[in-house]
Protein backbone atom coordinates (compact mmCIF):
# COMPACT_ATOMS: atom_id res chain seq x y z
CA UNK A 1 0.00 0.00 0.00
CA UNK A 2 1.30 3.34 -1.09
CA UNK A 3 0.96 5.99 0.82
CA UNK A 4 1.05 10.12 1.07
CA UNK A 5 2.07 12.09 3.81
CA UNK A 6 0.86 15.77 4.07
CA UNK A 7 2.28 18.45 6.28
CA UNK A 8 0.60 21.33 7.64
CA UNK A 9 0.82 24.20 9.95
CA UNK A 10 -2.65 25.65 11.62
CA UNK A 11 -2.99 27.64 14.81
CA UNK A 12 0.87 26.38 16.34
CA UNK A 13 -0.33 22.60 15.61
CA UNK A 14 1.73 20.54 13.54
CA UNK A 15 -1.04 18.47 11.29
CA UNK A 16 -0.48 14.86 9.47
CA UNK A 17 -2.48 13.11 6.89
CA UNK A 18 -2.23 9.96 5.43
CA UNK A 19 -3.58 9.65 2.18
CA UNK A 20 -4.08 6.07 0.62
CA UNK A 21 -2.44 6.94 -3.42
CA UNK A 22 -2.07 2.98 -4.22
CA UNK A 23 -6.20 2.79 -5.38
CA UNK A 24 -5.75 5.80 -7.59
CA UNK A 25 -5.50 4.78 -11.30
CA UNK A 26 -4.62 8.20 -13.00
CA UNK A 27 -2.00 10.64 -12.20
CA UNK A 28 -3.83 13.69 -10.18
CA UNK A 29 -4.23 16.47 -12.50
CA UNK A 30 -3.61 20.25 -10.84
CA UNK A 31 -4.81 22.78 -12.43
CA UNK A 32 -4.24 26.65 -11.03
CA UNK A 33 -7.32 28.00 -11.36
CA UNK A 34 -7.15 31.16 -9.85
CA UNK A 35 -4.04 31.91 -12.31
CA UNK A 36 -2.49 35.01 -10.56
CA UNK A 37 1.12 36.40 -9.58
CA UNK A 38 -0.23 37.49 -6.17
CA UNK A 39 -0.51 34.86 -3.33
CA UNK A 40 -4.50 32.95 -3.12
CA UNK A 41 -4.61 30.89 -0.62
CA UNK A 42 -7.37 29.49 2.17
CA UNK A 43 -10.21 28.32 -0.30
CA UNK A 44 -13.68 27.35 0.69
CA UNK A 45 -16.42 25.41 -1.60
CA UNK A 46 -20.05 27.11 -1.89
CA UNK A 47 -22.10 24.16 -0.69
CA UNK A 48 -23.62 23.91 -3.90
CA UNK A 49 -20.15 23.70 -5.79
CA UNK A 50 -20.31 26.67 -7.82
CA UNK A 51 -18.46 29.12 -6.46
CA UNK A 52 -15.17 29.63 -4.62
CA UNK A 53 -14.43 31.50 -1.61
CA UNK A 54 -10.47 32.23 -0.95
CA UNK A 55 -8.07 34.66 0.59
CA UNK A 56 -5.85 36.86 -1.94
CA UNK A 57 -2.99 39.91 -1.34
CA UNK A 58 -3.02 40.96 -5.62
CA UNK A 59 -5.12 44.31 -4.13
CA UNK A 60 -1.92 45.19 -1.87
CA UNK A 61 -3.90 43.80 1.44
CA UNK A 62 -5.34 40.32 2.21
CA UNK A 63 -8.96 39.91 0.48
CA UNK A 64 -11.93 37.82 0.27
CA UNK A 65 -12.73 36.80 -3.14
CA UNK A 66 -14.98 34.94 -5.32
CA UNK A 67 -14.91 32.94 -8.31
CA UNK A 68 -16.72 30.35 -10.28
CA UNK A 69 -15.61 26.78 -10.02
CA UNK A 70 -13.47 27.01 -12.97
CA UNK A 71 -11.63 30.11 -11.93
CA UNK A 72 -13.38 32.75 -13.86
CA UNK A 73 -15.20 35.56 -12.36
CA UNK A 74 -12.71 36.21 -9.96
CA UNK A 75 -14.10 39.03 -8.04
CA UNK A 76 -13.13 40.98 -4.79
CA UNK A 77 -16.17 40.78 -2.18
CA UNK A 78 -14.82 42.17 1.38
CA UNK A 79 -13.43 45.51 -0.49
CA UNK A 80 -12.14 46.77 2.56
CA UNK A 81 -8.07 47.89 3.32
CA UNK A 82 -7.22 45.90 5.91
CA UNK A 83 -6.32 42.14 6.46
CA UNK A 84 -9.73 39.53 5.81
CA UNK A 85 -8.98 36.14 5.64
CA UNK A 86 -10.51 32.85 6.83
CA UNK A 87 -13.94 32.29 4.25
CA UNK A 88 -15.99 30.23 5.18
CA UNK A 89 -19.23 29.22 3.54
CA UNK A 90 -22.84 29.44 5.32
CA UNK A 91 -24.53 25.40 4.40
CA UNK A 92 -27.45 27.56 2.46
CA UNK A 93 -24.89 29.35 0.82
CA UNK A 94 -26.19 32.64 1.28
CA UNK A 95 -23.26 33.76 3.44
CA UNK A 96 -19.74 34.04 4.28
CA UNK A 97 -18.17 34.18 7.70
CA UNK A 98 -14.54 35.60 7.56
CA UNK A 99 -12.08 37.12 9.78
CA UNK A 100 -11.52 41.18 9.30
CA UNK A 101 -8.91 43.08 11.21
CA UNK A 102 -10.57 46.33 10.32
CA UNK A 103 -11.85 47.56 13.92
CA UNK A 104 -8.65 47.10 14.98
CA UNK A 105 -8.10 43.45 16.28
CA UNK A 106 -9.24 39.92 14.65
CA UNK A 107 -13.03 39.93 14.37
CA UNK A 108 -15.44 37.29 13.20
CA UNK A 109 -17.60 39.26 10.67
CA UNK A 110 -20.22 37.68 8.39
CA UNK A 111 -21.55 39.24 4.77
CA UNK A 112 -23.90 38.22 1.92
CA UNK A 113 -22.48 35.84 -0.37
CA UNK A 114 -22.26 39.08 -2.68
CA UNK A 115 -20.03 40.86 -0.30
CA UNK A 116 -23.00 43.02 0.90
CA UNK A 117 -23.77 43.64 4.59
CA UNK A 118 -20.46 43.08 6.07
CA UNK A 119 -21.54 42.62 10.13
CA UNK A 120 -18.72 42.22 12.96
CA UNK A 121 -20.61 39.76 14.98
CA UNK A 122 -17.26 38.68 17.67
CA UNK A 123 -17.00 42.35 18.73
CA UNK A 124 -14.64 41.47 21.67
CA UNK A 125 -10.83 43.12 22.26
CA UNK A 126 -9.13 39.44 22.14
CA UNK A 127 -8.29 37.72 19.22
CA UNK A 128 -10.95 35.84 17.58
CA UNK A 129 -10.15 33.00 14.42
CA UNK A 130 -11.08 30.27 12.68
CA UNK A 131 -15.21 30.71 12.18
CA UNK A 132 -17.25 27.99 11.86
CA UNK A 133 -20.75 27.05 10.43
CA UNK A 134 -23.24 24.90 12.32
CA UNK A 135 -25.64 22.24 9.71
CA UNK A 136 -28.52 24.51 10.18
CA UNK A 137 -26.74 28.41 9.29
CA UNK A 138 -27.96 29.30 12.80
CA UNK A 139 -24.51 29.46 14.70
CA UNK A 140 -20.73 29.74 14.31
CA UNK A 141 -18.24 28.49 16.32
CA UNK A 142 -15.04 29.99 16.28
CA UNK A 143 -11.48 29.89 18.30
CA UNK A 144 -10.88 32.79 20.67
CA UNK A 145 -8.17 34.24 23.04
CA UNK A 146 -10.37 35.74 25.61
CA UNK A 147 -10.10 34.44 28.14
CA UNK A 148 -6.38 34.34 28.09
CA UNK A 149 -5.46 30.87 25.93
CA UNK A 150 -7.27 29.54 23.04
CA UNK A 151 -11.05 28.43 23.54
CA UNK A 152 -14.13 27.27 21.27
CA UNK A 153 -16.71 29.75 21.64
CA UNK A 154 -20.37 29.49 19.53
CA UNK A 155 -22.16 32.83 18.41
CA UNK A 156 -26.35 32.09 17.74
CA UNK A 157 -27.22 34.27 14.70
CA UNK A 158 -30.82 34.54 15.58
Amino acid sequence: MSKLIVLGNYLFTILIFFINISCIAEPIKKINISNNLSDDYSSSWSPDGKKIAFVSNRDGNREIYTMNSDGSNQSNISNNPTYNVGPSWSPDGKKIAFVSKRDGNREIYIMNSDGSNQTNISNNPAYDIAPSWSPDSKKITFTSSRDGNWEVYTINLN
